[in-house]
């Protein structure tokens, strides 16, 4: 086979879709406002609502959303949720609202301050926009519903692709996808869990596929690039905690709840996964506060008590099909060695395009060649030294390719755009001079030119020196940077957010007009000191990483 096919995907119809959005009521942002200034009083945090906290909430609570406007909080006229249906009734909204607000402030607070806020919002409803949105995913031309695309088309082939959710593999493997609900792409995901081994230990380990639709820009393309990323997910089988010892660091883990009701209203869904976090209580584990207070009283919906999860989590993954709520825990870093690690096999992945080729209106981007290049390689791998050599590696043995100077050579001077002055602000000596033997080093340059002084617009001054060797020559500038890299200044006249953006626009701009005039094609390398040299919240190296980048030096 001499073409390679990539996953990249673009959609050859016009999808129109209806998009219903819900804004944030006046009377809640009013409150929210209130409470988050109060906390700040206290505690010096930032006066911003915290709404990253509410919305996987909305998303356990009600699946449809697919798109949440950051900053929707701070202006009640901007849209906060973007939902493909809207539920039958909204009469709960309110407490589960009013649960995240007290979870949210009221450690801080105390209850009976933030109960009194509450108390304005109790008889206030939420109403879905009477009209829905008209969103077309292909030609769209209003710049704010293009923004909503990153979302929407992710979304939509998640749900065309569950019209046909089973997928045979080609080894005979029967597997059937469901939605995890979550608002970065479309994920899709296999259940129940397959048994395999792992490579390592030769144990039985249980796993799901996992399918991750979403959009990338490229540069020289008119209209985003779905692409579709193809991983796996094992699954915690011990129980999470065993004879009172934790087994998991602090208090919460995530759990995925297979849930086959809309906890927001009650009605039956189509099964999907939520993605929640959950705390240890008295011997059986907790939701959210806001949760807890959505589902009370509702025999329908789950209680902590059967997360299956925390006791015996494999008992019961998708083997009885009336179950209700089934549960499970991913490992990842916190949960022992054995990690979660994307990579599937390739006949997986094809087996996973075939079927996206058969279900979904879209079609493939781009194709290359396979290169027939015999057994000529593009790189020689680099020799090892045998146990116990201590002397250093041949600097052309070394595996990482561009730390070769005889590759590094060519790629900085013999390409078509090459490299020609390199700027280091430094605040070191002993770190300016180890950077300057190492580039002569990697870039092989022997000579060393007469070292001349420059002067800056504002009167900063520097040294440059022209080093040179058999394939081409670079300007090495040096120039030290005390006063660039002191903590930030902050006015105390000023609330603390506008304290920071002015000191950083300030310090930028002194660094911009500090700096040189780049000469031919130029890159910059900063001396960054260890982070207990700075204050906390001053970090002077986002100032300079903004200034180089807003300098045109790379």
């Amino acid at each position: 086979m001499n073409n390679i096919e990539l996953s990249a995907w673009s959609l050859n119809e016009d999808i129109s879709r209806l998009i219903y959005l819900l804004y944030p009521l006046p009377e809640y942002i009013e409150v929210a406002q209130k409470l988050a200034k109060e906390r700040q009083d206290i505690t010096n945090r930032g006066s911003s609502i915290p709404i990253r906290s509410l919305n996987p909430l909305m998303l356990a609570s009600f699946n449809s959303i697919f798109h949440t406007l950051p900053g929707s909080w701070n202006q009640s006229e901007k849209p906060w949720i973007f939902s493909t249906e809207t539920p039958q009734d909204m009469s709960r909204m309110p407490i589960l609202v009013r649960g995240w607000l007290r979870e949210e402030f009221t450690s801080k607070l105390g209850e009976k301050q933030v109960e009194s806020h509450l108390d304005k919002t109790r008889n206030i409803e939420w109403q879905w926009q009477s009209k829905p949105i008209q969103l077309s995913l292909l030609n769209s031309t209003d710049e704010e519903q293009k923004n909503i695309l990153y979302q929407a088309i992710p979304d939509y082939l998640a749900q065309e692709f569950l019209k046909q959710p089973e997928i045979t593999l080609t080894n005979g493997q029967s597997l059937k996808f469901y939605r995890v609900v979550q608002l970065r792409g479309a994920e899709l995901m296999s259940w129940p869990p397959i048994e395999t081994s792992d490579s390592n230990s030769k144990s039985k380990i249980w796993i799901s596929l996992v399918i991750h639709f979403y959009l990338h820009t490229l540069p020289w393309r008119k209209s985003p690039v779905i692409y579709n990323q193809v991983s796996v997910r094992r699954w915690l089988t011990r129980p999470l905690w065993e004879n009172e010892k934790n087994y998991v660091p602090g208090e919460g883990v995530s759990v995925y709840l297979f849930n086959q009701f809309r906890w927001l209203d009650g009605i039956r869904q189509n099964p999907t996964f939520v993605k929640l976090k959950m705390s240890r209580g008295n011997n059986y584990p907790q939701f959210p506060g806001a949760i807890s207070e959505l589902i009370k009283g509702k025999d329908y919906l789950p209680t902590p008590q059967n997360v299956a999860a925390f006791s015996i989590p494999e008992n019961d993954w998708g083997r009885n099909k009336n179950q209700e709520l089934q549960t499970t825990i991913a490992y990842n870093t916190s949960l022992g060695k054995h990690l979660c690690l994307p990579g599937v096999s390739p006949l997986d992945v094809a087996d996973i395009d075939r079927a996206i080729l058969e279900s979904l209106p879209v079609e493939r981007v781009g194709k290359t060649t396979r290169m027939k290049v015999g057994n000529t390689v593009f790189w020689e791998p680099g020799k090892s030294k045998s146990r116990g050599e201590k002397t250093p590696k041949e600097p052309n043995n070394l595996s990482v390719i561009m730390q070769r100077p005889n590759e590094a050579r060519v790629a900085t001077f013999l390409s078509k755009l090459p490299l020609e002055t390199i700027l280091i602000l430094w605040k070191t000596e002993k770190c300016r001079d180890a950077l300057i033997d190492e580039i002569c080093l990697v870039l092989e340059l022997t000579n060393k030119g007469e070292v001349s002084e420059y002067k800056t617009n504002t009167g900063a001054t520097g040294k440059s020196v022209i080093y040179s060797g058999n394939d081409g020559s670079i300007r090495i500038k040096t120039q030290q940077v005390d006063n660039l890299i002191e903590p930030l200044l902050l006015d105390d006249t000023l609330k603390l957010k506008q304290r920071k953006e002015n000191a950083l626009n300030n310090r930028i701009y002194l660094l911009n007009s500090t700096l040189p005039k780049p000469e031919g094609r130029s890159g910059m390398l900063i001396e960054i000191l260890k982070p207990d040299e700075y204050q906390k919240n001053t970090d002077p190296y986002l100032v300079t990483r903004i200034g180089a980048m807003q300098f045109r030096l790379c």
